[in-house]
Formats: structure tokens, sequence, C-alpha cells
């Protein structure tokens, strides 16, 4: 079965393909793109699955086997960008049609790291790359163990059996655990 990700434009200035393979055999195609704006809005679509979505202003990819969260970070440094940082339910539900793999998942490290970090001086979250944390969507009892769970991951697709997994919502974690998905943003 093949699933293959689409980022229909409007307005293009550069495109790309990045190969992603997980384990279900389901191969994923992202389509890498990069959004200009024309007059007052940005004009982007994005099309998973016969459904439309819109995202504004920022170029988006996700990639595969982090080592840890600083890896995954230091990964999306290397192209100009950072890890994700979500500011609307709409940016949420973008980066979740970009990295959703249609199947059930049985383990934490699936899931994907955004850009969303604890100070742990102050206990205070934090996007890397320093925007606003305007907009939360943490799962029933997160952010928990605030001794060790110091970063963040998005449930791109159900976890039966997993405690507190929530499709579409975040759950925090430590930042050392490798991770199979993480997404940039320019």
């Amino acid at each position: 079965m093949k699933l293959l990700i689409l980022a229909i434009l409007v307005a293009v200035v550069g495109a790309g393909q990045i190969k992603l393979e997980d384990d279900s055999n389901v191969e994923v195609r992202v389509i890498k793109w990069e959004v200009r704006q024309i007059g007052q809005e940005p004009i982007v679509g994005n099309r998973i699955r016969g459904k439309h979505r819109h995202h504004h202003k920022h170029r988006k990819h996700h990639h595969r086997d982090a080592k840890n969260f600083d890896d995954a970070e230091e990964r999306c440094n290397r192209e100009g960008a950072h890890l994700v940082s979500i500011h609307s339910e709409g940016e949420n539900e973008f980066v979740h049609s970009l990295t959703t793999t249609g199947h059930d998942i049985t383990n934490f490290d699936h899931f994907v790291y955004i850009g969303l970090r604890k100070n742990t001086q102050t206990g205070e979250w934090y996007w890397t790359d320093g925007s606003l944390v305007n907009y939360r969507k943490w799962a029933i009892n997160q952010p928990d163990v605030p001794e060790t769970e110091h970063c963040a991951q998005l449930h791109q697709d159900p976890g039966p059996g997993l405690i507190y997994v929530e499709d579409r919502k975040w759950n925090s974690i430590a930042c050392d655990r490798p991770m199979k998905y993480f997404v940039c943003k320019l």
C-alpha cells in the first residue's frame, strides 16, 4: 500500500523530494515546498488522501530517525530551519497531515518531535525557533514527569494501549529518546 502526500502549491519557489519508509511498508513521499506571499495572503494547499488542507507562510518537511531531540534540531538547523513550532489548530492539523502513517502506533518512539522544549531552570516551555508559545495542544495529564520530560512530541496516529495517547495531541517526553519522525519549519 502506498500513500503519496503532495503539496499542491499556487506559488512555488522550490521543489524537491524526501522519501520516507516506515515499518508498515507504507511508502511516504513528501514534496518539499516553499511559498512566497502574494498580496496579503499566501495561498497554499496540501492534498492528503483526498482531503484539502491550507497552510500559511512556512515551508515544512519531515524526516526520520532522530537520535534525540538535539539531533533533530541540529538536522533542521543544517537546512536553515528549526523543529516545527505550532501556533494554531490549523497548523497542528497541517503537521499532523504531513506525518500521519494511517496505522496504530505501539511505541512512543514512533511519534513526532516538535520544537517545544522546557527550560529546566524556569519550568517554562519555549519553541526552539524563539517564537511565542501562544497555542498548546497537550493530551490529557500532559505535560507530566517534570523531572525528566523536557521535550514534546505530536501523536500523529492513535496509540492503543499507550497511556495518555490522543491523536493530534502533544506529549512530554525525555529529550534523549530517539524519535522515528521530526518536522522542520523554515
